[in-house]
């Protein structure tokens, strides 16, 4: 053994070398499932909404949110988001919105946005049933619902947000995501085209390191 390391020690740039190459391709292998996952659930399913962390919203929505949420998390929320005002918002990509001023999302860290992503979500359910509670009230806007709209707004009624797993609270929030941007007026095919060609370059990139 002792005269293998003496030859190895010869040849130990080529040595240490192929084991950081082991090493990165081990890791890339455990990252593409990961990355095929990314697309058909995020990418797929989600069109691109990775979570209950939006990275815009309008005042109101943001306003609200924090009315239901507990003190500490609403704490958390207010430092994630800015808000920008009529004059920010005309100046940066999101333009096109007219109506009011926008709590953009600030630069956070994984762990904070999964904390904010379970909060966040929970809170995005209470304001929903909130609002299917409003709209049960008014005859006239209720009438104006299509059949599913008025299933949804039946469950959401009924739905006790303490019994149901984080997992699943998340997943019904990204729909409230999604219309919040619809409100904004994002392109939710346009974001949902640029996640699946970030995600897809990155497996390419990954594949051909393998």
């Amino acid at each position: 053994m002792l005269k293998l390391f003496r030859y190895l020690k010869k040849a130990y740039v080529p040595v240490i070398a192929i084991v950081l190459l082991l090493i990165l391709q081990a890791s890339c292998d455990l990252t593409l499932p990961t990355f095929t996952s990314n697309i058909v659930n995020v990418g797929i399913q989600q069109k691109g909404i990775e979570d209950a962390v939006p990275d815009v919203m309008r005042e109101e929505t943001f306003l609200a949110l924090k009315s239901l949420m507990k003190q500490d998390d609403a704490d958390d929320m207010e430092d994630a988001y800015k808000l920008y005002t009529k004059d920010q918002v005309k100046d940066s990509k999101y333009k096109d919105y007219k109506d009011g001023r926008l709590y953009v999302r600030r630069y956070i860290s994984k762990k904070d946005r999964e904390h904010l992503d379970t909060s966040m979500s929970k809170a995005m359910l209470k304001l929903s049933a909130q609002m299917a509670k409003q709209i049960q009230a008014n005859p006239q806007a209720a009438a104006s619902l299509s059949k599913s709209q008025k299933k949804m707004m039946a469950q959401m009624k009924k739905m006790n947000i303490k019994d149901m797993p984080d997992t699943i609270i998340s997943q019904a929030a990204i729909s409230f995501v999604t219309n919040e941007y619809k409100a904004i007026g994002l392109d939710i095919d346009q974001m949902q085209t640029h996640y699946l060609l970030v995600t897809g370059a990155k497996m390419v990139g990954l594949a051909l390191l393998i």
